[in-house]
Parts: structure tokens; C-alpha cells; sequence
């Protein structure tokens, strides 16, 4: 499981930062009006639970960073070894 030191400094970090610094200029208001379909393609509704992440300041590009950091984290490891018990912390 990767540590936790030197998070800030991976490469897939660094890009996030950068595309958060992007967004976040905008005002979602701005962001509805350029996306007319933004809550459809930013919503996910299960069985029990309805997530809608439209009125969060991210986009795409966002999403595609933040799972490049997940990968690049060996975030599925980490969670498969939280799930088997193993001590995380």
C-alpha cells in the first residue's frame, strides 16, 4: 500500500491541483448554462442512494484527474486491503 508521505508531490497530484485552480474560477451558474446536461451526466442513482455531484465545481477533466491520482495511488489495492482486514492506519 503506498504511503502517504510525499502524496503532494506526485505527478497525477500536481495535475489535479492544477485543473481544481481551472474550475474553480467559474460559477456554477456559468458552469449549468455551458453544460445543459450536466446533472443527467454527473448524477448516479442506486438502488437506495441518488449521488449528484452537478452542483460541485468539477468537470470532466476533473473526474479524469482525480481517477489518474486514484490509479497512480493504487487506490483498488488499498481499498482490497482494507476490505481483507489488513491495519491501514
Amino acid at each position: 500500500m503506498p504511503s502517504i508521505a510525499g502524496f503532494t508531490q506526485v505527478r497525477a497530484y500536481q495535475k489535479l491541483r492544477t485543473q481544481l485552480a481551472q474550475v474553480k474560477q467559474q460559477h456554477l451558474r456559468q458552469i449549468f448554462a455551458q453544460q445543459p446536461t450536466r446533472a443527467q451526466d454527473l448524477s448516479v442513482r442506486t438502488d437506495q442512494v441518488f449521488y449528484d455531484f452537478s452542483r460541485q465545481r468539477l468537470d470532466a477533466q476533473t473526474v479524469k484527474a482525480l481517477t489518474d491520482l486514484a490509479q497512480e495511488r493504487d487506490l483498488p489495492a488499498s481499498i482490497e486491503s482494507m476490505f481483507s482486514g489488513e491495519k491501514i492506519n
